[in-house]
């Protein structure tokens, strides 16, 4: 995974079944949790 300086996420993974993929950040101590729209990966083989 890859932030960059505006905190921007970026992360190439392999999909193995289709299904919805988001981030989600639970929080720390100085920033509060997020959660991102989730994506549909359509798999195929």
């Amino acid at each position: 995974m890859r932030s960059s300086s505006t905190g921007t996420l970026r992360a190439t993974v392999k999909a193995v079944e289709d299904g919805y993929w988001r981030w989600n950040f639970t929080g720390t101590t100085t920033t509060g949790p997020a959660k991102a729209t989730g994506d549909y990966v359509d798999v195929r083989p």
